[in-house]
């Protein structure tokens, strides 16, 4: 430095935000920040003149840093901003070439890409909740892309439950209430956010709770809507048939796909739609007799009446059940009528 400079006095660093060079003699110290074509000041957030490229940017002030996004972009020489690619890009590079040495330069490059979005929608998304942000932006870099361990964490470097995504997304698609805040009004918080979507978007929602894992009941809570995993109902026919019982009833359905186990812990049986006062099975395709005969006497048990919805019954199988009492339904106005007779 200069004889006589404060910096030759003192021996301090002189280059700061950004990397720029202080201007500490003019501004007072850490206040002013050459950027080569004009100086900014960090006590105000503005640069003190006028951007060169100013008509290229008529949305703009022409004395905003870095087109006001100092996250996303940066602001080199005080004129015309960029995406900060050496913040994301080039540490991410480095990164996945030292974990993959052996890799092909694409592989690396679409890892590194992965990682560079991570970090860069991290920073964009924490504005609004960080918390939601790493769970999404790790979902969409580890899960999708398959970078890392391959799960989405929280901001504490667990393992993000889907519990945690669905609340991350419901803060990511109404920003106004954070996945956190989602949290402390707990599932109904949840309901308002998934309410507010069309039928055929929560029918999807429902359906990835109950394939994650989850149960058919908090389906209903956070979406309003019944869901069974395909596996157990291979047409998805039982949650079909509770949703319209519900909207011809009003929440009529107390349970969709319950387990009944006795005392002893083993399975005694399953109700494919509970209600207060019935038990509803749903055969959407074959029907086995003695299955049926034992979820009547389960219902019994129960003090509850019993009804058999099977649109495609028929033959001796039909005739043999029907002759046992057995009150068979074919058509969703038919289980409605029964339904609304047994409730009287």
């Amino acid at each position: 430095p200069p004889p006589g400079s404060i910096y030759a006095k003192k021996g301090k660093y002189r280059f700061g935000f950004n990397g720029q060079e202080q201007d500490n003699e003019i501004y007072g110290e850490g206040n002013g920040y050459d950027f080569g074509a004009r100086i900014y000041d960090s006590r105000l957030g503005r640069f003190l003149s006028l951007d060169p490229l100013a008509s290229n940017f008529a949305m703009q002030s022409p004395y905003v840093f870095a087109a006001n996004s100092p996250i996303a972009l940066l602001d080199e020489e005080g004129k015309s901003p960029r995406l900060f690619l050496d913040k994301y890009l080039i540490p991410a590079l480095g990164q996945v070439t030292l974990e993959n040495p052996n890799a092909d330069d694409t592989k690396i490059m679409v890892k590194a890409m992965g990682l560079a979005l991570e970090s860069l929608l991290t920073d964009l998304l924490e504005l609004s909740d960080v918390e939601d942000a790493t769970i999404l932006v790790t979902m969409f870099n580890r899960e999708l892309l398959g970078n890392r361990d391959g799960k989405a964490k929280t901001i504490a470097g667990k393992d993000a439950t889907t519990t945690d995504k669905i609340f991350a997304a419901g803060g990511a698609a109404f920003p106004i209430l954070s996945g956190s805040a989602l949290k402390l009004l707990g599932k109904k918080g949840i309901r308002i956010v998934v309410g507010l979507l069309n039928k055929a978007t929560r029918t999807e929602i429902a359906q990835w709770i109950v394939d994650e894992g989850m149960s058919s009941k908090l389906s209903k809570e956070l979406t309003g809507l019944w869901a069974t995993r395909l596996t157990n109902d291979n047409t998805g026919l039982a949650a079909k048939m509770a949703n319209y019982l519900d909207e011809k009833f009003g929440d009529i359905v107390q349970d969709v796909g319950k387990i009944i186990k006795g005392t002893d812990g083993k399975i005694k049986g399953d109700i494919d739609i509970e209600l207060k006062k019935i038990n509803i099975e749903i055969k959407s395709g074959v029907v086995k007799e003695n299955s049926v005969l034992k979820d009547v006497e389960l219902a019994k048990s129960q003090g509850k009446e019993y009804l058999l919805y099977a649109p495609k019954i028929g033959g001796t199988v039909e005739a043999n059940l029907r002759k046992k009492g057995v009150n068979i339904i074919k058509t969703p106005e038919a289980l409605e009528s029964a339904v609304k007779s047994i409730n009287k």
